[in-house]
């Protein structure tokens, strides 16, 4: 603790940095606050190891050096969780009052993680409706798959006439000619029995590249069938109610926010109370507690 202290005959008042001495009768809370912050617990023992090893037991920046450590711990502690921890969660109900979501008694670390489901993009197409074809070669429209990952697709076959074939190939486009190049053959491993489900066909990523085809070659004699298709986006994007963490007055304006599928940590001081607050929808909030 820094003090100015006067000085006689107009000298320049001088700078002194005193250090606390905890004694061993002084209340346990206080001697806990004491070690969790860095302020040096010492006594005669101490003392005498430490001039033992050379240390300056006099120097003001004793005091100053263990804090910096303690709090370096402290910093370490929350970052790799060298530490053990309680976990729990905490329901917050959208639209009402804040609820304390951590209340420490003494000074302690805290993970507050704020889960989000993850949706991605899924639409669905229909390269062939259910029509009966004749022998030949039938090719879909094209369909853009710039944002897609996977393509999967479902063939149903409804009426097969005596010695009807039928093969469903991916094709993708060439961007420079513009031609189309067979990516997959024959997708659906030569199923062309009328059956009462669909059969399923995943081509993942071989094929999708920008412009995307099916190609379906009718032989031999005529095929009622469709063949429909779900395109799957790459990019995960979590859904879910940002959160704001404050006092017992923190709203949706002044609080710290938590965006869904992220967290944070923090160091809370001995009695300081957290509160949050979930505007739009019910959170489930987990709040890991370091011991």
């Amino acid at each position: 603790m820094a003090i100015i202290k006067g000085t006689k005959g107009g000298e320049t008042p001088a700078l002194v940095v005193e250090r606390k001495v905890f004694r061993r009768d002084l209340d346990p809370h206080v001697m806990e606050i004491a070690r969790s912050s860095g302020i040096a617990y010492r006594h005669d023992n101490q003392n005498t190891e430490r001039a033992s090893q050379g240390i300056d037991i006099d120097n003001p920046l004793l005091d100053v050096i263990q804090a910096i450590k303690a709090n370096t711990d402290i910093d370490i502690a929350l970052k790799v969780l060298k530490l053990g921890f309680v976990s729990r969660v905490i329901q917050l109900t959208a639209g009402v009052p804040s609820q304390i979501i951590a209340k420490s008694k003494f000074p302690r670390g805290y993970i507050i993680i704020n889960p989000a489901e993850t949706t991605g993009f899924a639409s669905t197409v229909t390269p062939f409706p259910s029509l009966l074809r004749a022998p030949a070669t039938y090719n879909s429209a094209a369909f853009n798959v710039s944002g897609v990952d996977t393509a999967r697709f479902f063939l149903d076959v409804t009426v097969l006439a005596a010695g009807g074939t039928l093969v469903v190939n991916a094709q993708t486009q060439d961007p420079l000619t513009l031609g189309w190049a067979t990516s997959q053959t024959d997708i659906f491993s030569g199923s062309v029995a009328v059956a009462t489900s669909p059969y399923y066909a995943s081509i993942g990523p071989l094929g999708v590249d920008r412009q995307l085809r099916l190609q379906a070659v009718v032989g031999v004699n005529n095929v009622t069938f469709s063949v429909s298709g779900l395109f799957k986006s790459a990019v995960l994007t979590p859904t879910g109610s940002t959160i704001y963490i404050g006092d017992s007055n923190v709203t949706t304006l002044i609080g710290y926010p938590i965006l869904a599928g992220q967290r944070e940590s923090f160091w809370l001081w001995d009695n300081v109370e957290l509160f949050a607050i979930s505007p739009s929808e019910p959170v489930v909030l987990k709040i890991f507690q370091l011991q």
